[in-house]
């Protein structure tokens, strides 16, 4: 089973997935991003087979500890920016498909960019309704970013997945979340 940390959040992959944190890649960080303006998700995960069905491009924002006040624009504009980063995945599993130097990421990218679907998941766990930001996230904040999302990346995917802890399960999703509990002592 693959766990990825991503913010705070474990991202628990079946046993049958391959997950990998593609901005954590050598082929991107070095080669498709060497000049940082490249937009990338945080995961691109698929079934391990040469074809597979189905590369999920998730996105993952935790909004449940600010230490500062968000950037309006990166709030409100959170469904363009996905969509950014997805066009930029793509791209650059394109490019590592027939260029990474690292034979895991090159295999990963070119069974990324034969699957049949690609699935955007927009992972957001929301902010505290409590909190002294909450005119950023009004009562309608998912269901705003998910209409957005859904007109966006309709030439990627028709039906975009807005998905947060709980209910990852009921989507019957080959993954769960849970929180990252920072055990520091004294």
């Amino acid at each position: 089973m693959a766990t990825l940390k991503i913010d705070n959040l474990y991202f628990n992959f079946q046993k049958a997935i391959a997950a990998e944190k593609y901005d954590d890649w050598i082929h991107y960080r070095t080669v498709w991003n060497k000049h940082g303006n490249q937009k990338a998700v945080d995961v691109v995960a698929m079934r391990r087979q040469a074809n597979p069905a189905a590369v999920y491009l998730i996105e993952a924002k935790d909004f449940r500890q600010l230490t500062g006040e968000p950037n309006r624009l990166h709030v409100a504009g959170l469904a363009e920016d996905v969509l950014k980063k997805v066009q930029g995945t793509l791209a650059g599993l394109a490019h590592a498909a027939d260029f990474a130097t690292a034979d895991t990421e090159r295999e990963h990218a070119a069974r990324a960019m034969n699957a049949r679907t690609r699935r955007v998941v927009l992972h957001v766990e929301p902010y505290d309704r409590n909190g002294r930001y909450t005119r950023l996230f009004p009562a309608n904040f998912p269901a705003n970013v998910f209409q957005k999302l859904k007109q966006l990346v309709r030439a990627v995917d028709s039906n975009p997945l807005l998905v947060n802890m709980s209910n990852c399960a009921r989507l019957n999703l080959p993954w769960t979340v849970s929180k990252f509990y920072n055990t520091k002592i004294g």
